[in-house]
């Protein structure tokens, strides 16, 4: 058993090695040319900036979903699929959610290395600097944990769902009895009687709304850039009307999560009459 894994580990490093041996090919004639311009500085601190990022996302996107795949298969009565097939698809994920969060290593970059301008704008009081550095850092960082809540939960709801789906084909198959009355192939009200699924579901949307509540509350600031007048800036429809507007989506979103853990850990939780 040991040994076969070594072999399969083996040819595992091999195969990704010859893989990305044309990418490393690639990096090393861009760092000689940049080096030969005198940049080499600047290469490596976007290379290494892009690396470290890769790894940071990718390690918290796949520590988040991972653990809510194994939480629903613990749930999970007929495990018809093995949870290291589950994590071999949680690593193809991790690997396409980190290379495009690499892409931004500017934005994080920026945010390290931001400088005050002492000029504040008259709508919110905010330094210029806000918008240019911190406002596309906090929408950078948003964006990518609402991803790792969309695709976790679309995971997590197949994860439930597969099941349910494979006794959909496999019911196709099996000539039915004349007699005795067919059961329902896709038993919806089956999938939501499982409070522990449904539970863990109610947790994930919370986490969604909370964060989307966060992101209305983000673009309040976009008004500074709005092209709705006859000059880029805020307007007076966009301070009278589309700010009480986000505001109300805000508090909106806010008070669905509410009432979603108030379901979960509570509403689910008292015995039924």
């Amino acid at each position: 058993m040991n040994k076969n894994w070594f072999v399969r580990a083996g040819i595992a490093i091999i195969i990704i090695l010859f893989l990305s041996i044309f990418t490393l090919a690639g990096l090393y004639t861009d760092y000689l040319w940049f080096d030969a311009l005198g940049y080499a500085q600047i290469f490596l601190i976007s290379l290494f900036s892009q690396i470290g990022l890769f790894f940071v996302s990718a390690i918290i996107f796949f520590l988040f979903a991972a653990t809510n795949l194994w939480i629903s298969s613990k749930f999970i009565e007929k495990k018809l699929i093995p949870l290291r097939i589950k994590l071999l698809i949680v690593m193809l994920f991790t690997f396409i959610v980190g290379k495009a969060v690499s892409l931004k290593w500017f934005k994080v970059l920026q945010y390290l290395n931001l400088t005050q301008f002492n000029i504040q704008d008259p709508i919110f009081m905010k330094d210029v600097s806000f918008y240019i550095f911190s406002l596309p850092f906090y929408s950078f960082v948003l964006g990518f944990l609402m991803s790792c809540v969309v695709i976790t939960t679309i995971l997590v709801l197949l994860d439930y769902l597969k099941s349910y789906i494979g006794q959909l084909f496999k019911s196709a198959k099996i000539i039915p009895d004349p007699i005795k009355p067919a059961a329902p192939v896709f038993d919806i009200k089956a999938i939501f009687s499982k409070t522990k699924a449904i539970n863990h579901l109610g947790i994930l949307l919370s986490l969604f709304f909370v964060l989307l509540a966060v992101r209305n509350y983000l673009s309040r600031f976009s008004i500074m850039y709005s092209e709705q007048g006859i000059v880029v800036g805020a307007g007076y429809s966009d301070v009278v009307a589309y700010l009480p507007m986000i505001k109300i989506l805000m508090f909106l979103a806010i008070i669905v999560a509410v009432l979603l853990l108030v379901w979960v850990f509570y509403i689910s939780k008292q015995p039924k009459l």
